[in-house]
């Protein structure tokens, strides 16, 4: 039965039977998992101090409430069939998951009222299935291993802790963005200073590529080598390569040959 079933009901009801029909066949419907819409619904009031308040109740344990709670005050739900059991232990899982991304087996066994750990997967799988949780299972260490959940109906209690968690991701996202921006400035800053340096290397090059090609001439006509005197093409071009490099900050290279 889809929710929008379960809300013609209500529209329909006159009365608290009428009411706890829809209520009773939406916690059976293996898949309808989030039922805290009909808690608005205007026909959901003729519950209360009716002797069908018991399924309001259940109503809201279903929307946000988890297994344990009803453990503790059974006597105050009306009794659940084991399809609607079963549901409410994996919305549980759910409760637990959001809390915790490795719940033990042991732990889900316990308050769960699973029977054994392969319960416990098929609880899990389950709820994998029903698109709910995002897990795998670690038989290994025997835990659930939890990449994502998905919400649950708040209560209005819960709302405000919420909104308060929203405001300090809000904050986090807005100081990862400034980091960001400030390495964004850093790195910009550095590219353009290595473009400046690319462009002071090239020129020097190409001024070393002249005097290169004028000294030809020159070290045609005699090279007096170590001795001190002309200095051929090569020379001058490492001699000008000192000085790009002393440009980049290192050390000029001495000529071999010069004294």
């Amino acid at each position: 039965m889809a929710l929008d079933k379960a809300v013609a009901l209500l529209d329909s009801a006159t009365a608290a039977t009428g009411v706890r029909m829809a209520v009773e066949q939406t916690l059976n419907d293996r898949h309808v998992f989030f039922v805290g819409s009909l808690l608005d619904h205007k026909a959901i009031s003729l519950l209360d101090g009716s002797e069908y308040a018991g399924w309001l109740k259940a109503l809201r344990l279903f929307a946000h409430g988890t297994y344990s709670e009803f453990k503790a005050d059974r006597s105050s739900y009306p009794e659940l069939s084991a399809r609607a059991a079963w549901k409410l232990k994996q919305l549980s899982l759910m409760t637990t998951a959001a809390k915790n991304a490795r719940p033990a087996y042991d732990d889900l066994q316990r308050d769960l009222d699973l029977a054994s750990p392969a319960e416990v997967e098929r609880l899990a799988i389950s709820c994998i299935d029903a698109g709910l949780l995002d897990a795998k299972l670690n038989q290994r260490e025997s835990v659930v291993e939890v990449r994502s959940v998905r919400g649950r109906d708040l209560a209005v209690e819960d709302i405000p802790a919420s909104l308060a968690k929203l405001d300090m991701w809000q904050a986090a996202i807005k100081a990862s963005i400034a980091r960001l921006e400030a390495e964004a400035g850093r790195a910009s800053a550095s590219y353009a200073a290595g473009q400046e340096m690319a462009s002071s290397v090239e020129t020097v090059l190409g001024q070393a590529v002249v005097s290169a090609a004028a000294a030809e001439p020159e070290a045609g006509k005699g090279r007096r080598g170590a001795s001190g005197g002309f200095m051929d093409g090569a020379g001058l071009l490492r001699g000008v390569m000192g000085g790009v490099f002393g440009r980049m900050g290192g050390p000029a290279r001495r000529d071999p040959r010069r004294r």
